[in-house]
């Protein structure tokens, strides 16, 4: 889903062997500033790794301030990773006649 600034929160679903992530916000103004999940990154650049709930929904939270300090917009990433598949096979032994 492409990027749109009026729309604050996005879903991505992932394969469960996507263990993090990480995101690169853009800033349309050089004065603002960018938070992922409280750290500071800097527009254009990606975030720290952020790990994901295996088998659940991680949701990742990018303040953006404007270059006035006070105006912010939040925006979040819903991340579903699956829980990992478990196949059991089970063998059978049969002794005596079958009927």
């Amino acid at each position: 889903e492409d990027f749109a600034p009026t729309t604050t929160t996005y879903t991505v679903n992932v394969e469960n062997t996507v263990a993090q992530v990480q995101v690169m916000p853009t800033a349309t103004h050089p004065n603002a500033t960018i938070t992922v999940d409280d750290n500071t990154v800097v527009s254009g650049e990606q975030s720290g790794n952020i790990e994901l709930t295996e088998g659940g929904v991680t949701t990742i939270t990018i303040i953006v301030t404007a270059q006035d300090r006070d105006t912010t917009k939040t925006y979040e990433v819903v991340v579903e990773r699956p829980a990992v598949g478990i196949r059991v096979r089970i063998k059978v032994f049969l002794e005596g006649p079958l009927r």
